[in-house]
């Protein structure tokens, strides 16, 4: 059965070498250029999940970031928060600790491969962006014209656009949620004007 939420980053790679036959086209490349698309130039939030207290190892004053994490919120041990140096694929500590705790956002990923998915809605700026990945080295060679870079630029700034106006339809779960809260919100407001 098809996931409604998401779709998997074969799907992204399956239309790319539909319409690029000459070109060899790295399945890895597709994957790292979705995750970058929906993170930096989508500005994708929506549906990341948070971790809280995930046991990290320590080995060698150093221990290995989650392959899933976005973005750390805090490192620590004992509840309180230690201080750490990212280099991108470990976290390196002052203290050689035997292990600490981490909060951090992440991406949904396929449990089977473990590759980030792509929420439905945001398949054609992903393969927009990734033919422009594609495609810039042959740009800033000279040997594609400037009409091609345009044409490619300006179809994945429509599809960021549809993308973004997908990723803010809510459902009825949710609007019920914030019609809650902003009900809640003004009669606590109320209750406190009134003093």
């Amino acid at each position: 059965m098809d996931n409604t939420k998401y779709v998997q980053v074969d799907v992204i790679y399956q239309r790319l070498t539909q319409r690029i036959k000459k070109c060899q086209i790295d399945f890895y490349d597709v994957a790292e250029w979705c995750t970058d698309c929906m993170i930096n130039e989508i500005g994708y939030s929506k549906d990341m999940y948070e971790y809280r207290d995930v046991l990290l190892t320590i080995s060698d004053y150093q221990a290995a970031v989650p392959t899933n994490c976005f973005r750390i919120e805090c490192v620590k041990r004992n509840d309180r928060i230690v201080n750490y140096i990212n280099n991108g694929a470990y976290l390196n500590f002052e203290y050689n600790y035997t292990n600490v705790y981490i909060d951090y956002w992440a991406i949904p990923t396929d449990a089977d491969t473990g590759l980030p998915v792509v929420p439905r809605g945001y398949e054609d700026a992903c393969m927009w962006y990734c033919l422009k990945s594609l495609n810039l080295e042959d740009y800033l060679e000279g040997t594609m014209d400037q009409n091609r870079w345009n044409t490619i630029n300006t179809e994945l700034e429509v599809a960021k656009a549809k993308a973004l106006a997908n990723s803010s339809k809510l459902d009825r779960n949710t609007r019920i949620k914030m019609l809650r809260a902003m009900h809640t919100i003004y009669f606590n407001f109320e209750d406190v004007s009134a003093r």
